[in-house]
């Protein structure tokens, strides 16, 4: 995991998802070696597979708002508005704030309030 971690901080993130993946096979509960190689995927614009990590993080740890605020960002990017806004509200119902300028353009391009 650690190392994963230390080859995404290089840019190396296909070693990094590798990484995950032997992480995995050791621990497939660990919701944060699905985030993280969530994260080295969403690096790669591997936007589906970023997902799908953040999707099984948060399955395992239905409390992880690291996941559901990265979700968020994903959905946005793909234009999937009304999902960004699910997990932006899953966000702060645990307590977490989103990044109020990540909102403000949530609002203008979802022409949503909330």
């Amino acid at each position: 995991m650690n190392r994963g971690i230390a080859y995404s901080g290089k840019g190396q993130h296909d070693q990094a998802v590798a990484d995950f993946n032997k992480a995995l096979e050791i621990n497939p509960k660990d919701a944060s070696a699905y985030y993280n190689r969530g994260m080295a995927y969403g690096e790669k614009n591997q936007l589906d597979q970023t997902i799908a990590d953040f999707n099984k993080a948060v399955e395992i740890n239905p409390s992880y708002g690291r996941a559901y605020n990265n979700r968020a960002i994903i959905y946005y990017l793909k234009k999937e508005y009304d999902k960004a806004w699910n997990d932006a509200h899953k966000v702060e119902g645990l307590g977490f704030k989103m990044d109020p300028g990540f909102l403000r353009k949530l609002r203008e391009d979802s022409g949503r309030e909330k």
